[in-house]
């Protein structure tokens, strides 16, 4: 884990199962390296690439130690290997072989208040074999607010279709129950949830992994690697968001993740339609809004099937007075915007027929 000295809340940290770790400088600037285990090869990274990739030294060991240097390319990597006596230490120079290792990414981070920790962990994210990184944060961005950390927990901008392989995954938990029970007291919370959005439009097409921590709910979401199944999403520019959202003010911190890639093929996944629980399980009608209106108002259905739907709009002697929807519709939520700047004051009757589904609300103009 690696933070600069005039940032607050911001991370960065990189690889797995990491032994030892060695930190070093040039004339224009530095570079960290990491050693895992005396049968893999040296890691490094620097302030050039930092979030873009990991490098790979041909040089192996337990420990790692860097010198310093001019420029980069004048650093050298020591490793003691101790694999078996007598013990050997091996050395390369660092920017002579570089083996580019373009890493997984995620963002992390926790939300703390004195002694307690909730963690949260969103990433992986990879579609059609393609991984997709997150909005860069800036070095002058401190992160002393949610709103500042919502900001950068967001991909960038990915295309799906009907067919797309979609992979990610997600992990909310606790470090110390005890201490969040205290700073959860009188009626505190705080939640997570993820959500696919249209990166155009914003629309939220999908919310999953929605989890709150409260003194009744302590319980860790350990991590889930999921399979997102998008059928019937059609052609869309979408991105990915993790939100926190508390009911008082703690810190936040937020780090960029950056390690090797544990292959899809090792990992177990849990299928999930790209609506999440948005999924549409049932018909409905809402009540329009708002009510009464002058001169327009917003009316809202949804349906679990594709089928022919019709909305019509009537008045109280059951007159057709506008035909809002007559068409074929897939599975989902809807909305249209009902103008009645042409019609007199008083109740009218909409109606929406789907299938046998059949239902009726009124709605009052006021002019």
């Amino acid at each position: 884990m690696f933070t600069a000295s005039d940032n607050l809340g911001r991370f960065w940290t990189f690889g797995r199962g990491v032994n030892s770790v060695s930190i070093n400088r040039t004339n224009t600037g530095y570079t960290i390296a990491w050693a895992k285990g005396n049968d893999d090869q040296i890691q490094y990274t620097d302030n050039r690439t930092l979030g873009s990739n990991i490098d790979t030294l041909h040089i192996k060991g337990k420990y790692v130690q860097l010198s310093n240097g001019t420029t980069p390319t004048t650093m050298y990597a020591m490793a003691f290997n101790t694999l078996q006596q007598p013990y050997y230490m091996q050395t390369e120079q660092v920017y002579a072989n570089d083996q580019p290792i373009y890493a997984d990414e995620k963002r992390e981070g926790v939300v703390s208040e004195a002694e307690a920790q909730v963690y949260f962990n969103i990433g992986d994210i990879e579609v059609d074999g393609e991984k997709v990184g997150f909005v860069g944060i800036p070095d002058t961005v401190n992160i002393t607010s949610q709103q500042i950390a919502n900001q950068y927990l967001v991909s960038l901008p990915f295309s799906l279709t009907d067919n797309s392989e979609f992979f990610y995954s997600v992990k909310y938990g606790l470090t110390d129950s005890l201490a969040a029970l205290s700073m959860l007291s009188g009626g505190k919370s705080i939640s997570f949830k993820v959500e696919l959005l249209d990166a155009q439009t914003n629309e939220v097409l999908g919310v999953f992994d929605e989890v709150t921590y409260d003194q009744g709910n302590l319980i860790p979401y350990e991590k889930i690697d999921y399979q997102v199944l998008t059928n019937g999403i059609g052609e869309r520019l979408v991105k990915m968001r993790l939100i926190i959202n508390s009911n008082f003010t703690p810190s936040y911190s937020v780090a960029e993740k950056y390690e090797e890639p544990s292959g899809l093929a090792k990992k177990s996944y849990k299928q999930i339609g790209y609506q999440g629980s948005l999924a549409v399980k049932e018909y409905a009608l809402e009540q329009n809004y708002p009510n009464p209106f002058n001169p327009s108002t917003t009316i809202s259905w949804q349906s679990p099937f594709g089928s022919h739907q019709t909305l019509k709009v009537y008045d109280v002697l059951g007159r057709e007075v506008a035909t809002l929807v007559n068409e074929w519709r897939d599975a989902g939520r809807y909305s249209i915007t009902f103008d009645g700047s042409k019609l007199a004051s008083g109740v009218y009757i909409y109606q929406l027929k789907v299938n046998d589904f059949v239902a009726t609300k009124k709605l009052l103009m006021i002019k």
